[in-house]
């Protein structure tokens, strides 16, 4: 058995969480049992119009951390499952009509089960070249009751709120004159989308001498999930450049160049687009990698937004930090 210890930062919500591991697993092709856990973290604090930076004058914000507990089994050297349980944790301050808002929420997201494979695995002269894939299902298992906030439909009854302060009505207009309301909606609040999700990308990773290059990217496709709010279909992608400074018998350190980045649709809901929300985003930052005695392995790396072209005005990413560690029994 292997015991798994990832730490990551990305926002994003598949295989860029665990990419070191994912191509050391297909590297080497063991089979067998993992565990492991994942820890993410961002700040979003920059209010983007349009493309357009604003001014934030309120300090309206987001604080993003999920811990996830992964499980995974290979059943071949190419062909394994995995499954991945999080716990999000999310504390922010907006501006609503009445006054400024400061809250936070925690509890269980969306219960994410990969199929794995790696269809190629070619080691040669030159180096490796190594090709992983997967797909799979994201379960509602995440508390979705933020997503009412979106909703334009009144209830024929009084509809419950489910934090104090909370007002009925679609949250996507910004406040006229001076400052802005409304700019962090539910959907950027909510600890799960409330659907049944479907997941699916490659990855692949080529090695020569003391330089490597690594590429991915995968596709999020959700289903209409509750209060009839369906998040817009997204596209990630990542890729960058390495090279070690460090190699020899007792291990290896890397320092790479990432560049990374996804494009999402317009939310819906009951049909109809939500004009705040979705939008195209680039990050660039170093990562250190490094292994040790073949047994232990580890990643620690920073993403800045140097792209945030926004549908309306959002509160995007300031930055994101990532890191690894994997430790084989």
């Amino acid at each position: 058995m292997r015991l798994l210890l990832c730490i990551s930062a990305a926002a994003l919500p598949a295989c860029d969480l665990c990419t070191l591991s994912t191509a050391v697993e297909a590297r080497d092709g063991r089979t067998g049992l993992s565990l492991g856990i994942l820890q993410d973290y961002g700040h979003a604090g920059r209010l983007v119009e349009a493309g357009n930076l604003r001014r934030n004058s309120e300090d309206q914000h987001i604080n993003t951390s999920s811990t996830k507990l992964v499980a995974s089994y290979r059943f071949t050297e190419s062909v394994g499952l995995r499954l991945n349980l999080p716990y999000v944790v999310k504390s922010w301050q907006r501006r609503e009509p009445s006054g400024l808002d400061r809250g936070s929420d925690s509890g269980l997201g969306d219960t994410l089960v990969e199929l794995t494979g790696t269809p190629v695995r070619l080691m040669a002269s030159w180096g490796t070249l190594v090709v992983a894939c997967f797909a799979g299902v994201e379960m509602p298992t995440g508390n979705s009751s933020r997503l009412q906030e979106e909703s334009t439909v009144a209830p024929p009854a009084p509809r419950p709120i489910p934090y104090p302060g909370a007002t009925i009505g679609i949250r996507h207009v910004p406040v006229a004159g001076g400052g802005t309301a409304n700019v962090i909606h539910g959907h950027q609040l909510t600890l799960g989308s409330g659907s049944w999700d479907v997941v699916a990308g490659v990855q692949m990773r080529v090695s020569t001498d003391r330089f490597y290059f690594t590429l991915y990217s995968y596709g999020h496709l959700n289903g209409s999930g509750t209060h009839d709010y369906r998040f817009g279909p997204m596209v990630a992608w990542g890729a960058g450049p390495g090279a070690y400074l460090v190699f020899d018998d007792q291990g290896t350190l890397g320092l790479t160049a990432n560049c990374s980045g996804q494009a999402s649709r317009r939310d819906t809901v009951h049909g109809e687009k939500l004009a705040h929300s979705g939008g195209t985003y680039v990050y660039v930052g170093p990562s250190l990698t490094g292994t040790w005695s073949n047994r232990l392995s580890g990643e620690l790396g920073l993403d800045l937004p140097v792209v945030q072209k926004t549908n309306g005005t959002q509160i995007v990413d300031t930055w994101r930090m990532h890191g690894g560690l994997t430790w084989r029994l």
